[in-house]
């Protein structure tokens, strides 16, 4: 099975491996950039689930807001502007750091164009977790261990800056900063789109599995555009998101 996996992998020009540990190295490319996913053995029953083993990195969200993934004689023409997101008219990593660090500011409705473009140039079925998925592999299995600052950057230990990724430990299925940085989008019990997880600019209380904001449109209140921008947040430096894979 795992060779047939293998070869389906280099058919559709990426591979991955699997570690000791359930992890998948997931390549785009060998230009593109890659990223890891760990397994997440669901409770009662339920299909096992991959998950980012951290926040989406500007590196990769740029390939799709960049369009690097395209002939360079196509990526200026904006001939799919509702499946990509338009120019932000600011700087949205707010000068925290780009490559290596977690994109931010992103709307719900980035994330999951994302997911499903990612979905395609891979072959594999990415999309944003539930709030339970969310708060279940966030736990780690129970393997969190009680020092917040081993784990997550908040407002005590962030400089109210979210650092790079994978700067703190990993929990107990192999994530890193499922606590602090950004928080993650996901889809709400409620049906409401919500972030989970805390910032770095949440004082500890506020950063556990548990936390959750509903999105509201002061979010984006000092976008200048008419109508605002769909896929950024101009007042969100709190928003990022990761994607769980379908087994």
């Amino acid at each position: 099975m795992k060779r047939k996996a293998v070869a389906l992998c280099a058919a559709l020009g990426f591979s991955f491996s699997v570690s000791a540990q359930e992890a998948q190295t997931i390549t785009i490319d060998e230009t593109l950039g890659q990223f890891e996913v760990a397994r997440v053995e669901q409770p009662d029953g339920v299909a096992p689930l991959w998950v980012m083993k951290t926040e989406v990195p500007w590196d990769l969200y740029d390939v799709f807001l960049l369009r690097l993934d395209l002939p360079k004689h196509e990526r200026g023409r904006n001939v799919d502007a509702e499946a990509r997101p338009s120019q932000p008219y600011w700087l949205p990593d707010e000068g925290f750091g780009h490559n290596g660090h977690p994109a931010l500011a992103i709307n719900y409705n980035g994330a999951q164009k994302f997911a499903v473009w990612l979905s395609e140039i891979t072959g594999k079925q990415f999309r944003l977790p539930s709030e339970d998925e969310w708060e279940y592999f966030c736990e780690g299995g129970g393997d969190r261990g009680g020092d917040l600052d081993a784990v997550a950057w908040y407002d005590e230990n962030s400089d109210l800056m979210t650092g790079s990724i994978a700067g703190k430990a990993p929990h107990g299925f192999g994530h890193f900063d499922t606590l602090g940085k950004v928080a993650r989008w996901a889809e709400g019990r409620d049906g409401k789109m919500v972030i989970k997880g805390g910032a770095y600019w949440d004082v500890a209380e506020d950063v556990h599995c548990a936390q959750r904001e509903i999105y509201t449109s002061d979010w984006n209140t000092s976008d200048p555009q008419f109508p605002k921008s769909k896929w950024w947040m101009a007042d969100a430096p709190f928003a990022g998101f990761r994607l769980v894979m379908e087994d």
